[in-house]
């Protein structure tokens, strides 16, 4: 297939934005998929150090292909205009604490996409400047809430759905100098779930190690 795509983003104002994305895509020589417009509006409002954003997806009716690489049952399926809408407040709202908040909503759960979809996100941010002036040590600690609708995963014999979820998560992040360790506990509350019909998920993981940048 062959894709165009352009996208912007408007500023007028410091405290005003305005972005937007528009994409075409087709089928070339051989092809048999349906050509596929989709679109993408938002607008942004920055409040103190926080910016509150909201907008709309629309993507015209596309051939969606089958996700094999799971289970060769899945089958390819045809989905009709689409018109999503998202919100999101991200930013720090006291001091080095922050939030990312994001929510998108469609009229229906469709093939491989749900309906609701939400990550709230709730951190500590510091690097301690006044205590350690050259910058060298940051702390990030962070709590995560993920929650999901069912998706519908067509097969030769009728639709599959995923699972409902919500999943938390917490993040520690030390950074000294170049290097960065890590310690991510994900799941803690034990969610039984599956993203994918069949697939189901370990509960509580935990996920270390370290990052180092090198600079010559």
């Amino acid at each position: 297939s062959q894709r165009v795509e352009a996208a912007w983003r408007f500023q007028p104002l410091g405290t005003v934005a305005i972005a937007g994305a528009i994409s075409r895509s087709m089928a070339i020589e051989g092809g048999h998929a349906p050509a596929t417009l989709a679109a993408r509006g938002e607008v942004g409002v920055r409040l103190g150090r926080v910016w509150a954003s909201g907008g709309a997806m629309f993507r015209d009716t596309t051939a969606l292909p089958a996700a094999i690489a799971f289970d060769t049952a899945f089958r390819g399926a045809s989905q009709g205009q689409t018109i999503g809408y998202f919100a999101s407040l991200r930013g720090k709202f006291y001091r080095d604490i922050g939030m990312d908040l994001t929510a998108v909503r469609y009229a229906d759960a469709g093939f491989y996409r749900p309906q609701y979809e939400t990550r709230s996100r709730l951190y500590l941010d510091t690097d301690m400047r006044k205590r350690f002036p050259s910058g060298n040590l940051s702390v990030l600690l962070a709590l995560t809430h993920d929650y999901r609708t069912q998706a519908l995963f067509p097969t030769a014999t009728g639709v599959l759905e995923s699972s409902q979820y919500r999943t938390w998560g917490a993040e520690l992040e030390i950074k000294l100098l170049t290097a960065t360790l890590t310690l991510q506990y994900r799941n803690f509350m034990l969610e039984e779930y599956a993203q994918v019909p069949g697939f189901q998920l370990p509960s509580a993981t935990t996920v270390y190690g370290i990052r180092w940048n090198f600079i010559n």
